[in-house]
């Protein structure tokens, strides 16, 4: 797990003083790798003047050449590094070849891509990747699945599973595993596998057995004795492993998942596969590492482990947006940073954004006044051109009682919920969510206590309860798990009158419900949500607000990588409501975490 770096420094100290080391000569260096630990890094460069103090006493470091340069890391993840690199080259040294018949693989396939076609009514084969990626992760017990959004990595995996269960090598559905790091990317994985394998035909009663579930979850974590029930002396039970979003993982947990494989009986009647998925241009995990980019690095020096993806069948009718996407990862991005916001469609205001016909637009963020921001300019205008709008939407459904709501269509709950939604970076701060909902929450009250709206129909119910304002239509996210009712940290609902009462309303395994609201977790306002929040998901328009470099926008929010992920959250529209000079700031910027990690 990840330890509290105060803590270590405690811990760090004391063993200093029984080498005899003192603290002042170790503590820059301390610093400097936790510094780097903390932007995900694992080492750091050797200083000249840190050689004669390392030299009298390693401890707690380790050291490893990376490209020629020496470099420094803590013992502790220097271990954790080298257990990985042992560990998954051991999973791909005990490949046992598995022997399948291609032309009988091949027509399951077209009959399921039949039944697939007349499902969605209209004409579905899957690429060469995609038929490729099945091939290869049916003849071995290791596959890495990468791809962009809209590559159809998850309808491999039903496919998948369709074939291996035609084929009679599928696992029974409880020796299965569905994986993923939260809990609402192990609720996406679920639905999305559901919705593929009904939509080949499956029976609904098959479709149903498969289930998400976190890692933790997976490995079983127990929180008082702060370890995982399955480790190395406790293989995992199951016969199939799938992890999706594997880019959010990091280094502690990825171990730890290998650490319960260790003991895994590859052969037997159904033989073991684990399949992990991914894409390497999102985010990387929270914490210390970058554990798929490592193995995409270096898995293709060893054997056939790697599956890409690369035709988008998400952006195959929105062509501006896929373009904007390749835009940003070409190979000289330096050359044409700039330019790539010379081919939108600029606007001056949502209102002609959301009418517009363009996929990709540049919404011209208004110059400041004396009174206003550019900030507070744009959140009125989309406060009065979509959130009242939603509102008046949300508050139309008139669910008179919980038996109404569960027969309420959820296609159409989902539809409105992610029709539309802003992003941006920065949690805290003027800038950040907290500032932008303290702005929402000040233009709710001014518009609930308005006289002007009563006798108008526009009677939204509002209520305030332990000092926040909730209301028809309010979107909100859960910020805390509670498993007990499947309410997950992301999980994103609406405030909708039930009756007389204001109730939150979430989408549960296709099912509505909904919950009093002095009774979820931890919660807010989602108006505008993080894109670390919004990993995983999709919308049919996003606006992504990058506002103008400030203290607040530090380097390590400020990347290439955050801004590909809050692009690809569209399936139809991308509004960018962004300041010039921070965006290309941010294409620019693309900090590679140095990890060192090297299968030999």
């Amino acid at each position: 797990m990840n330890e509290d770096p105060q803590i270590y420094l405690n811990y760090i100290t004391d063993l200093l003083h029984i080498s005899g080391l003192q603290k002042e000569d170790i503590l820059p260096i301390l610093t400097e790798v936790f510094e780097e630990s903390r932007m995900g890094s694992l080492c750091v460069p050797m200083k000249k003047e840190w050689e004669q103090t390392l030299s009298k006493n390693s401890i707690p470091f380790a050291f490893e050449t990376i490209e020629g340069v020496q470099h420094v890391y803590l013992e502790r993840i220097h271990s954790l590094k080298k257990r990985l690199e042992i560990a998954l080259k051991r999973q791909i040294s005990h490949q046992n070849m598995i022997k399948i018949n291609l032309n009988k693989i091949q027509n399951i396939q077209r009959e399921l891509e039949v039944n697939y076609s007349h499902a969605r009514n209209t004409d579905y084969k899957l690429n060469e990747g995609q038929s490729h990626a099945i091939h290869q992760t049916l003849v071995s017990n290791f596959q890495v699945i990468s791809g962009g959004p809209g590559t159809g990595k998850t309808t491999v995996v039903a496919f998948l599973l369709r074939i291996m269960k035609e084929l009679g090598q599928l696992p029974d559905p409880s020796d299965i595993a569905l994986v993923a790091p939260t809990g609402r990317a192990a609720q996406r994985l679920t639905e999305s596998i559901q919705t593929n394998l009904k939509l080949m035909g499956s029976e609904e009663e098959f479709s149903n057995l498969f289930h998400g579930q976190t890692v933790h979850s997976l490995l079983s974590f127990k929180k008082g004795e702060g370890k995982f029930y399955y480790n190395r002396e406790r293989a995992l039970p199951y016969r199939l492993i799938l992890v999706d979003e594997v880019s959010m993982m990091d280094l502690d947990l990825m171990v730890s998942l290998f650490d319960a494989l260790e003991n895994v009986e590859m052969e037997g009647e159904f033989p073991f596969h684990i399949i992990l998925l991914g894409d390497p241009n999102q985010l990387p995990s929270v914490e210390k590492g970058e554990v798929l980019a490592d193995f995409l690095n270096e898995l293709p020096k060893h054997g056939s482990f790697l599956s890409r993806l690369t035709e988008s069948n998400r952006h195959s009718n929105v062509p501006q947006i896929f373009k904007l996407m390749k835009s940003i990862y070409p190979d000289h991005l330096e050359k044409q940073a700039s330019n790539i916001t010379s081919t939108f469609h600029v606007v001056s205001s949502y209102e002609d954004a959301e009418n517009s016909k363009d996929e990709v637009l540049w919404l011209n963020l208004t110059k400041p006044s004396s009174i206003h921001t550019s900030r507070d300019l744009l959140v009125e205008e989309l406060w009065k051109n979509h959130f009242i709008p939603q509102m008046r939407i949300v508050r139309n459904w008139n669910f008179d009682s919980e038996t109404q709501l569960k027969q309420f269509p959820t296609e159409t709950f989902l539809m409105e919920l992610n029709r539309f939604r802003c992003l941006t970076v920065l949690r805290s701060g003027y800038f950040g969510i907290d500032g932008i909902q303290s702005q929402i929450q000040k233009l709710a009250l001014i518009y609930f206590k308005n006289p002007s709206n009563e006798g108008t129909g526009d009677q939204i119910q509002y209520r305030d309860l332990a000092s926040r304002l909730y209301y028809e239509g309010m979107p909100i996210i859960i910020t805390k798990n509670d498993r007990n009712r499947k309410l997950f940290n992301g999980d994103v609902g609406f405030i909708c009158l039930i009756g007389n009462e204001l109730r939150a309303v979430f989408c549960i395994n296709h099912l509505l419900f909904s919950f009093a609201i002095d009774t979820l977790p931890n919660h807010e306002a989602a108006f505008f949500m993080t894109v670390h929040k919004s990993q995983g998901s999709e919308y049919d328009i996003v606006l992504f607000y990058l506002p103008e470099n400030n203290p607040e926008l530090k380097n390590n929010l400020l990347t290439k990588k955050i801004i590909y992920t809050a692009v690809t959250r569209a399936k139809k529209k991308v509004i960018l409501a962004c300041d010039k000079k921070s965006w290309e700031t941010g294409l620019l910027n693309d900090p590679k975490r140095v990890t060192g990690f090297v299968l030999s």
